[in-house]
């Protein structure tokens, strides 16, 4: 039987009438502070989730706008990063000097340490999960690339959407009777899979529809192997034709599939702290604990135990 204790936690269960909104919606998220065009905010419902290290935060409004300054920065952690998703609505966001109109299913991954703006002009439904930064970072190489890439299409967070909308229509005395690890555990795998474009060097490589698919044939066959044969008969194209694509972009296969299998090592030590760092090495090929503390000290300058405590 699930113990209470292991529950999730909501700060604000249903619709928050206590005092004055705008307080909570600046403290959830990050400093934002919002002003509403219509109803008083306190009549709009919110709703914040904490499932293992992450935050979820549900808003419904109405027309409203808000600002995030230099001074409501610093007054708030800067260690998250935030990935914005619209369910309802249309809602333009300025970072740092960049507009951006996200509409209904698009979401946004945004910097808390950006100052900026925001507006909806009509009804709006959206939520946003707060996660580590570093957890981010561990996923993909580019990391600066992703935050300036813009809107994410919504066919990458379709099963993300599903499961947050699943969370916000639990009532409360089911949702108490939920392991907060498992149902943190599963946003962190979704949030992985919107947010993995590691193996995405450049714009330029991903509008190539060709590398596009080839990455996606071996993302989806790690921790296993890809060789060029294989590849080649995916792509229709010549054994030779494929080490040219990865030539290209000056890595082997063989190399490549490596450093895949190294940023998923890294992703699982720094989000599964239970699990041992040899289980961990053997989930992604390596023979031995030996061997994949030597590859990763190569590739992130680090061993896997100062990056887990790191």
């Amino acid at each position: 039987m699930v113990q209470p204790a292991a529950a999730p936690k909501r700060e604000a269960p249903g619709v928050s009438t206590v005092g004055d909104l705008s307080s909570f919606i600046t403290r959830w998220h990050r400093g934002w502070s919002v002003h509403s065009a219509g109803a008083p905010l306190m009549e709009q419902p919110i709703r914040r989730y904490e499932l293992g290290g992450l935050d979820i935060v549900h808003c419904v409004t109405e027309s409203c706008s808000g600002v995030r300054t230099r001074s409501s920065i610093d007054a708030h952690d800067d260690t998250v990063l935030g990935l914005l998703t619209v369910l309802e609505g249309r809602e333009v966001v300025e970072l740092d000097g960049e507009p951006v109109t996200l509409h209904a299913e698009q979401s946004l991954l945004w910097d808390t340490r950006s100052q900026g703006s925001f507006s909806a002009s009509e009804n709006l439904r959206k939520f946003t999960v707060f996660l580590p930064r570093d957890l981010v970072a561990a996923w993909t190489p580019h990391l600066d690339e992703l935050l300036a890439a813009g809107p994410i299409r919504a066919e990458r967070t379709l099963a993300l959407r599903a499961l947050a909308e699943a969370l916000d229509r639990t009532p409360e005395p089911v949702l108490a009777e939920q392991p907060a690890v498992a149902l943190g555990s599963a946003f962190r795998e979704l949030l992985f899979v919107t947010l993995d474009l590691a193996h995405r060097p450049s714009a330029a490589d991903w509008a190539d529809q060709r590398w596009r698919r080839a990455v996606e044939f071996v993302e989806d066959r790690l921790p296993g192997s890809t060789t060029a044969e294989e590849l080649a008969t995916h792509l229709s194209l010549s054994v030779r034709a494929v080490y040219q694509m990865f030539a290209d972009r000056e890595i082997t296969l063989r190399q490549y599939v490596r450093e895949r299998r190294l940023y998923r090592a890294r992703a699982e030590l720094v989000s599964e702290l239970s699990r041992p760092i040899g289980e961990i090495a053997g989930t992604w090929g390596f023979a031995d604990q030996s061997a994949f503390t030597k590859a990763f000290r190569r590739m992130f300058g680090e061993t896997p135990g100062n990056a887990r405590r790191r």
